[in-house]
């Protein structure tokens, strides 16, 4: 089996720069999202996603169950 060193540089020098790519839209991202911060915290134009999870195993501060966090 033969291989072409000349089409596996090529790919390797086209994957090396789109990672380049990458992390340069990265960093941009990233120094936008910190440009849009305020010293407070976002700005109030800013659209903020937040999720809330409830699994289930919350209790009472006064009223404890048991000191084993654990399944049900």
């Amino acid at each position: 089996m033969k291989r072409d060193f000349n089409a596996e540089i090529t790919t390797y020098l086209e994957n090396k720069q789109m990672r380049a790519e990458q992390k340069a839209k990265k960093r941009q991202k990233a120094e936008m999202a910190a440009k849009n911060m305020h010293e407070r915290g976002p700005l109030a134009t800013e659209k903020i996603m937040l999720k809330i999870c409830d699994l289930g195993n919350g209790c009472w501060t006064h009223h404890h169950f048991t000191q084993k966090i654990q399944t049900r």
